[in-house]
């Protein structure tokens, strides 16, 4: 109980924190919370739509969720299991949740508001543009964490071996996550046009087919059964995309999404980094059970920076040499966040 009072409390904990601080930039820039009891015509029955398809997908998801671990649990004792499946997608969930979350909140906005003024040319556009921009960041983002994959879980594993299997899984979660984090932008679109319908068909893609796969997971050798759950999820993803943007494109009434190219020449580039990133993981020792980058915390530590400043390099210079418009514009965001 105390534990579970911990962790709880600490979350709730949390989301009064950031309850707090929004209510403090709400007020440094001028609005103001009233409350208002007045229920008729704000949208109630729409948003109601909405909650009770996202309650579906919510609950698919669980169900895939349980079977997963169930699966993953054959394998415990000696070799990779929920244990290390779970803490492999904490990091996975890391670059998503801070690149792609804020990434989906800012466009979601602008969707939502050309949504409600029926200008799906405008929703097409930032569509397009959002999902663009995730392809390159994250793509350097999953070449960083393939890059860095074995010295980061020494932090959670304490022999070579449990190092060496979380590495390798969180290697192969990596390789999915541009696709992930696009089908994330293309679910706030369908929110953004209040087509909960269509995202729960989208979405109910993953949970069913991710299962079939899992299930048959439970028939591979056990020293390998987390490592094909990962490339289960990886490869639901990929297909996911493809599956989700078909589905966007024709609800929005357009030819492309011009994204395709885009997320091509983002993946090309994360394969060359990662395999960079990677050479310099081996030099390194990051993949010997004496090398010097899981020496100790302090070594791993600095394996990963100098792992994730030369992928970064890499990265950066392939994006300027293609003459990647995406980089021009991330430069000049930094620009005018320096002089702010």
């Amino acid at each position: 109980p105390d534990m579970v009072a911990l962790l709880a409390g600490t979350a709730t904990a949390g989301v009064a924190l950031q309850a707090l601080l929004l209510a403090l930039f709400w007020r440094r820039i001028g609005l103001r919370y009233r409350p208002d009891f007045r229920w008729r015509g704000v949208g109630l029955r729409d948003t109601g739509k909405m909650a009770g398809w996202t309650l579906a997908m919510i609950l698919a998801i669980q169900i895939q969720g349980v079977i997963e671990v169930n699966v993953a649990g054959l394998a415990s004792g000696t070799n990779a299991s929920v244990f290390t499946l779970q803490n492999a997608w904490l990091i996975f969930m890391l670059p998503h949740s801070i690149i792609a979350v804020s990434l989906g909140t800012a466009y979601y906005t602008r969707m939502s508001t050309n949504a409600a003024a029926a200008k799906l040319d405008l929703v097409a556009a930032d569509t397009g543009e959002s999902l663009r921009r995730i392809g390159y960041f994250m793509s350097w983002a999953a070449a960083g964490l393939i890059g860095i994959a074995l010295p980061f879980t020494t932090l959670f594993a304490s022999t070579f071996q449990g190092v060496w299997d979380m590495g390798w899984i969180l290697t192969v979660f990596a390789i999915g996550l541009p696709a992930f984090s696009g089908v994330f932008i293309l679910q706030r679109v369908l929110f953004a046009l209040n087509d909960g319908r269509l995202a729960f068909i989208v979405t109910m893609w993953q949970p069913v087919l991710l299962t079939a796969l899992v299930i048959g997971c439970a028939f591979l050798p056990r020293n390998i059964l987390a490592l094909g759950i990962a490339a289960s999820v990886s490869l639901v993803s990929i297909g996911w995309i493809v599956f989700g943007a078909v589905l966007v494109r024709r609800r929005l009434g357009v030819a492309s999404l011009h994204m395709g190219r885009s997320f091509g020449k983002a993946s090309a580039f994360g394969v060359f980094a990662a395999g960079v990133g990677m050479a310099v993981a081996w030099a390194l020792g990051a993949y010997h059970e004496s090398g010097w980058a899981l020496t100790n915390l302090g070594t791993a530590l600095i394996a990963m920076l100098v792992i994730g400043v030369a992928v970064t390099l890499v990265y950066v210079l392939l994006m300027a040499a293609f003459r990647v418009p995406e980089l021009r514009d991330a430069r000049g965001l930094l620009s005018r966040r320096a002089r702010e």
